[in-house]
């Protein structure tokens, strides 16, 4: 017989009776912006790059900045794309069916890739290695000439009058103060600020304005999505005696901690409704590790697709490949799952880049936590077998009425999957004072639970 290891996962009562996820089997699994640390998800990503890989992402960074101001001239301020949605940094206007955005981008393209002055810019970037922030600052300053190519060619901004606050000079100098290690990080931050503030200083057109001084840190938010998922997180712990878990999440000790029996880490789930169960691992959470740096250009996951691999790493102009250049790719229409090869590829490098989502700081040590992942971002639950849920454990201030109807749940699904309830366990936290602590003890008879008779 297998050895019970147990974990916990802490609930509310509207989780238990608004979301029916006791009745439903359910687990859910939460977006990174849902969670209490503000530096979870944290990713020290870099851009070390070839010549051919620095100019494609320029190439897509104007790719996006043409087709907001597209969006600009049709559309409210506040419905453009790429502020809510990371989806217009996926786009390839390479197989866009609007020949009209195609050729005109590819006029401006051409015309930036002419401008000496720019090409000596990708020089001095050239595998060098550039911070998240830092990118954000170059950005920020060279959307001021990008916008200029834009115009050109856009017939409702003709009439824009800006002032230029920057030059490539600017640029040079803040590069070169990169390579000698000669600017602290929060210095980099300061000098984004002033940027901007200067940029908005200079706009008197109210319908562009977001496009000159918000659309680099957009750019900057969303970009990250190209490397990883967006990952679902299931928390679950080993300890259920801590009282600022039981405080904080479940509801100040009136929810209630599932009891899971979990063999060898792996907790069985489905999607629901369905009766495959796969294998899902816990990932013990790492307190107080370092975030290893991820080069942008080798574990963007999109170039595993041929026309995204031929978009990134081929510079279609001087024929060069990257060295990032993946031979082996998957068509567009396909999925990488039925290419066996090309997912072992993939998938180590994907392991090492959400290695970081069990990473948290040392401040929360005390949770002793650990993780399901979850890559779906269309369903954001799953169901898990009805016979590993060990017993509940009733906080300490669980209202009664709600201590029945959950054990009436249990007694009807019991039922529904030929289950003894007594095989089923329910338990009572109680502050033990002699240990300082959160106990529990076994409740032997719930008939105090049910309807009378039952």
């Amino acid at each position: 017989m297998a050895e019970e290891h147990f974990f916990y996962r802490f609930r509310t009562l509207d989780k238990i009776f608004e979301y029916k996820e006791l009745e439903n089997q359910e687990i859910y699994f939460s977006a990174y912006e849902n969670l209490n640390d503000p530096m979870e998800f944290y990713q020290n990503i870099v851009f070390n790059g070839d010549r051919v890989v620095c100019h494609n992402l320029f190439k897509h960074y104007l790719m996006c900045l043409y087709l907001t101001i597209q969006e600009v001239t049709i559309r409210e301020k506040d419905d453009i794309s790429i502020i809510n949605s990371p989806n217009i940094l996926r786009t390839n206007i390479d197989k866009s069916k609007h020949l009209f955005h195609k050729q005109y981008f590819y006029k401006i393209y051409h015309e930036l890739r002419q401008n000496q002055e720019y090409n000596n810019l990708i020089n001095m970037l050239e595998n060098l290695t550039i911070t998240k922030a830092q990118l954000m600052c170059i950005l920020l300053i060279i959307s001021e000439f990008f916008i200029d190519f834009i115009f050109k060619y856009n017939i409702y901004s003709s009439n824009i009058k800006y002032i230029k606050n920057y030059t490539f000079l600017n640029l040079k100098s803040f590069i070169e103060q990169i390579k000698n290690n000669n600017i602290m990080h929060s210095n980099v931050l300061k000098y984004y600020e002033q940027c901007w503030i200067d940029i908005k200083q200079s706009i008197h057109e109210e319908n562009y304005s977001f496009i000159y001084y918000n659309f680099a840190s957009k750019y900057i938010e969303h970009l990250p999505t190209l490397i990883t998922y967006k990952m679902g997180i299931a928390c679950f712990t080993e300890n259920f005696r801590n009282s600022y878990m039981w405080s904080v999440y479940a509801d100040k000790n009136n929810g209630i901690a599932l009891i899971y029996n979990i063999n060898n880490k792996y907790l069985d789930l489905t999607y629901p409704n369905e009766k495959n169960f796969e294998p899902y691992g816990l990932q013990k959470v790492r307190y107080g590790e370092k975030r290893e740096q991820i080069n942008f250009f080798k574990y963007n996951y999109m170039t595993f697709y041929h026309s995204y691999n031929e978009f990134w790493n081929y510079d279609y102009l001087t024929k060069e490949k990257s060295q990032f250049y993946k031979k082996n790719t998957v068509p567009d229409d396909k999925i990488i799952d039925e290419y066996p090869d090309i997912i072992k590829e993939f998938n180590e490098l994907f392991n090492f880049v959400i290695y970081d989502f069990i990473i948290k700081n040392e401040d929360w040590k005390h949770e002793q936590e650990y993780r399901i992942l979850f890559t779906n971002q269309n369903n954001r639950k799953l169901q898990y077998n009805f016979q590993d849920l060990y017993g509940i454990i009733f906080g300490i201030g669980t209202p009664f009425d709600a201590k029945q109807k959950i054990v009436n749940i249990i007694l009807e699904k019991c039922k529904e999957n030929g289950r003894n309830i007594k095989n089923f366990h329910f338990f009572q936290a109680y502050f033990y004072p002699d240990k300082n602590q959160i106990e529990k003890y076994e409740i032997e008879d719930i008939s105090i639970y049910t309807p009378y008779g039952a």
